[in-house]
């Protein structure tokens, strides 16, 4: 995650996306959907990533207790920006 962070940093977001999908973290799927967003303007990917990150985190929460409120909250409003975005 954090070469991918860096590769971000230094503008190869590109040379990034495989290994944030290789990563797989709630952090990493949120990155995939802002480039999904922001970059390609696919919002309906970009929701896929964003479902795939509330489910995580949800999973993450109930296994482990992980999940801050604070989380939960960007992403459901994440999602709530690129569903009014989809209509």
């Amino acid at each position: 995650m954090r070469q991918a962070l860096l590769l971000k940093r230094i503008g190869q977001v590109e040379q990034a996306l495989p290994l944030f999908e290789q990563v797989g973290t709630v952090e990493a799927l949120v990155e995939l959907a802002k480039y999904a967003e922001h970059h390609q303007k696919d919002i309906n990917r970009a929701i896929t990533f964003t479902e795939q990150a509330i489910v995580l985190a949800e999973r993450k929460e109930t296994v482990l207790r992980q999940t801050s409120l604070t989380e939960m909250r960007a992403l459901r409003h994440r999602m709530s920006r690129l569903e009014r975005k989809r209509s």
